[in-house]
């Protein structure tokens, strides 16, 4: 039962500062990333991790007050229905309640049907369009504002909105069930890449050149996060054993990822410089104090390698795939750039072909336990603890694709491998050659 306005005010009086989640005179992304931190910072070999966890999820379900804000700066549009709620929060807890359920960690019933309904209450905010400036967000005073874009805030939604269907079912169940949530999932994705910016699109076209403004002007870094929120998706789809939908081979994310391409300078950082800190300051976007630049912390090519193939690389330029933890602070920003991010592995796939059969051989990497192996439709293998498989009856004159997943530490994906072979079907042609 949620408490009402009086007794939560009581409540937090009671508790110790810390205990708070946020001032409610203090907005902007500073609750954003402290609560995202304190969710990313759980491990599973705690003993009192279901306890922390658990105490997390009750602050926010006691906090109907609004005791921290929303990135809008609105006092009083925290978490609780019928209120704009922190998808970037919403998305890491989301995905460490299932690294920390798959590493053993059992909650009690109670406290998951709490985080089932926040998980829910996020799904229904996005349905029903009370989203905190859905919409709304290139407007300013009526006028198109060309200088800061919603994309990344849509493409938040639409990620959680991935990890929601893909991984916990009762909630998918009670917001309409897969189908429902996965088209939701794909309006706010092709808003976050639709270039009709006047119309709430997340990007602009200027000069036949894809970009995303944000901060006061064109905004690179921001541009890669975004690929790799569309990344993080997939992982969610990868955990779930689900084929990435098409719509994911956005042409618009190619086309922005071809724009950053040809902005990077020779130490691989962006070029923009026009990022505006909540306290108006204008500083430099790939500052490392600002957890922004590219390309080692923002490896967004990780995305356009798996989804679009080699073509999408502009040969000679970056292909903004390394991730640097050594210049990532916090956490959660290492989770989502890296750990939820996944791209090649040196698995070295070796294919051994024969009459209509296929089998694939690998190598191990660093820290992976388990593979997942996927054929044209999807996993066909799962938990796989050998290094090699065998697809049968292998159609020919058809391009027959593969791939191998490494999974490690808490369930996570690593990354993978993939390769494509071709079956001639050389004994059809030689009866064709000898006629009817």
């Amino acid at each position: 039962m949620r408490l009402t306005g009086a007794a939560v005010a009581v409540l937090m009086v009671a508790l110790p500062c810390a205990a708070q989640l946020y001032d409610a005179r203090e907005c902007g992304s500073d609750p954003v990333n402290w609560v995202k931190a304190q969710f990313s910072g759980l491990d599973p070999a705690d003993p009192d991790v279901a306890a922390r966890f658990e105490h997390l999820v009750d602050l926010y379900w006691e906090d109907s007050a609004a005791h921290w804000c929303s990135p809008t700066g609105a006092v009083g549009t925290g978490w609780g229905h019928d209120k704009g709620l922190m998808y970037f929060a919403l998305y890491d807890a989301a995905m460490i309640y299932q690294e920390l359920t798959r590493s053993g960690v059992v909650f009690s019933p109670t406290q998951t049907h709490k985080f089932e309904d926040i998980l829910f209450d996020g799904g229904m905010e996005a349905a029903n369009g009370r989203y905190y400036y859905f919409g709304t967000c290139n407007l300013y005073e009526g006028r198109v504002n060309i200088d800061n874009s919603c994309a990344e805030d849509d493409e938040s939604i639409s990620k959680l909105l991935a990890v929601i269907h893909n991984l916990f079912p009762r909630v998918t169940e009670r917001l309409g069930g897969r189908a429902a949530v996965m088209a939701l999932e794909k309006s706010f994705l092709e808003k976050a890449f639709s270039t009709d910016y006047a119309n709430g699109g997340g990007l602009l076209l200027i000069d036949g050149e894809v970009v995303l403004p944000n901060h006061g002007g064109r905004n690179d870094p921001y541009a890669a996060i975004n690929l790799i929120g569309l990344n993080n998706a997939r992982d969610a789809y990868l955990l779930a054993g689900h084929p990435l939908p098409d719509w994911y081979a956005n042409p618009n994310a190619a086309a922005l990822f071809r724009s950053l391409q040809t902005t990077a300078l020779p130490d691989g950082s962006a070029f923009t410089d026009d990022c505006v800190r909540n306290d108006g300051k204008v500083v430099a976007c790939n500052d490392p104090r600002n957890m922004n630049a590219v390309p080692t912390m923002l490896p967004a090519g990780r995305f356009v390698r798996a989804v679009f193939g080699e073509s999408a690389f502009t040969p000679g330029l970056f292909t903004f795939e390394k991730c640097d933890l050594a210049v990532i602070a916090q956490v959660d920003r290492a989770n989502q750039y890296c750990a939820w991010n996944p791209g090649q592995v040196p698995l070295q796939l070796l294919a051994i072909t024969a009459t209509a059969t296929l089998e694939i051989r690998w190598l191990d990497v660093d820290g992976a336990g388990t593979y997942d192996v996927w054929g044209p439709s999807g996993r066909v293998a799962a938990d796989v603890r050998g290094r090699e498989f065998i697809f049968a009856n292998v159609p020919c004159d058809t391009p027959f694709t593969y791939s191998v997943y490494a999974f490690g530490e808490r369930g996570r994906v690593l990354g993978g491998a993939w390769g494509s072979t071709l079956f001639e079907c050389t004994t059809r042609r030689a009866r064709r050659h000898l006629g009817p």
